[in-house]
């Protein structure tokens, strides 16, 4: 596992990266202890927040000491009200006591849990409204922790409501970085997301408006989240308003997401709208090229549709020619063949996969290794017989995971140029 992967499982790392907040760990004093002290850790960004609510309960703060790295968490509650309010602390301080009660329900009992942290937020409104925000974002924790994604959502929600109703001034970097924590917990919704670039064009100038947004967009997909079908569209329009040159913002988000893991999981939409682009930078840098031809992305919905479209981008951007000449034309063939399986059907690989084979047929001859089918059931006859008369080696790897009959019924459906084809090879 990466440092990335170990912090997000909760570990302690050593390596330092944008996503993280160093870790301290602070020690106090407490009279009735005498000299034994209590050693608590804390990020150094809620420091000051932990030594005022330990200050509170009679503690001393002494020193800290670093320790590694952990993932950056935002200003919970009561550490928002500490830090920003001190002078009516009291207030959060005073049901912290009953925060932790309901959060104790939260794992056995979600729905009683969720009443009772509405009932605590109903007495802050009527006292200290701009609380209510932190206030909701540390409720929306406690579901997450417990594995309560929707819940967790209502509560990121209801933090967003009361900025609105309540009229509250906002720290939109803090505001920020609760979206992106509840947007990598997968907390936050895209409609959500989009409405954020709306209210962000409306309560800011333009500039800060689009750096907010991009900012979260940016770190959101390095994250591991991928982009969404109109995250370029919503970051044109922002950008537009800055008076930025929007191909040469476009380029520059590009530059920085396309090596992410998370953007082989994004929509077709996402690559349609970028094509233009990754054209320009295809033709900048040809080494893109074979990045490109080597993700398999996950597209949602139609497979079959999906996967032709994405087939017709790579043919725009000239990745496919690399097939004709440059080694493990074969590997991406098997990765291919499969990929655009769906477990629920038997349909059929995009037709252009029928074109691609004729033109890198020489090639994957010449590299004397078999595409292999592994699963018979949902295996493309019409391709395999293609594959064949091109003298193309296959092999059938038969496993107990995976059906080991042809479906010559779904074969026999086949409609389309190529289909079906008389399996003379096969």
């Amino acid at each position: 596992m990466n440092s990335l992967e170990l912090a997000q499982a909760g570990a302690i790392v050593t390596e330092n990266d944008p996503k993280f907040d160093s870790l301290s760990a602070r020690r106090y004093h407490h009279p009735a202890l005498g000299e034994r002290p209590i050693v608590r850790l804390v990020s150094d960004t809620l420091g000051t927040a932990e030594d005022l609510t330990l200050e509170f309960h009679g503690f001393t703060f002494e020193q800290a000491e670093p320790v590694g790295y952990q993932l950056r968490k935002g200003l919970g509650f009561p550490g928002w009200a500490l830090v920003n309010d001190p002078a009516r602390a009291g207030f959060a301080l005073e049901v912290v006591k009953q925060f932790r009660a309901q959060a104790k329900l939260a794992r056995s009992r979600p729905g009683a849990a969720k009443d009772g942290f509405d009932a605590i937020a109903e007495r802050l409104g009527r006292s200290v409204p701009h609380f209510l925000p932190s206030f909701y974002e540390e409720a929306g924790r406690v579901f997450l922790e417990n594995g309560n994604v929707n819940t967790a959502a209502i509560m990121f929600g209801k933090a967003r409501q009361a900025e609105k109703v309540h009229a509250l001034q906002v720290d939109e970097s803090l505001r920020r970085e609760a979206f992106l924590e509840f947007t990598l917990a997968g907390a936050v919704s895209i409609k959500t997301l989009t409405e954020y670039g709306k209210e962000l064009s409306a309560e800011h100038n333009p500039e800060k408006a689009y750096h907010h947004f991009r900012e979260l967009c940016l770190r959101r997909t390095l994250g591991g989240m991928p982009p969404w079908s109109a995250m370029l569209k919503e970051l044109k329009r922002l950008a537009k308003a800055a008076g930025k040159d929007l191909k040469a913002e476009e380029r520059t988000l590009l530059d920085e997401v396309l090596s992410a893991p998370a953007v082989a999981r994004s929509p077709i939409e996402f690559w349609s709208s970028a094509k233009e682009t990754i054209a320009r930078m295809c033709d900048e840098t040809p080494e893109l090229r074979k990045t490109l031809l080597q993700l398999a992305p996950v597209f949602s919905g139609d497979r079959v549709k999906h996967g032709g479209v994405w087939l017709s981008l790579l043919e725009e951007w000239s990745a496919l020619k690399l097939l004709e000449t440059e080694p493990g034309a074969v590997a991406w063939f098997t990765r291919m063949m499969g990929h655009f399986y769906s477990w629920s059907s038997t349909s059929p690989n995009p037709d252009q996969m029928f074109a691609i084979a004729r033109q890198a047929a020489s090639n994957m001859r010449a590299e004397g290794e078999p595409v292999i089918i592994r699963d018979l059931w949902r295996a493309d006859l019409d391709l395999i017989e293609h594959l064949l008369s091109l003298g193309i080696p296959l092999r059938l790897e038969e496993s107990k995971n995976y059906y080991s009959v042809f479906n010559l019924g779904s074969w026999a459906r086949g409609t389309g140029p190529q289909r079906p084809r008389d399996p003379i090879h096969l």
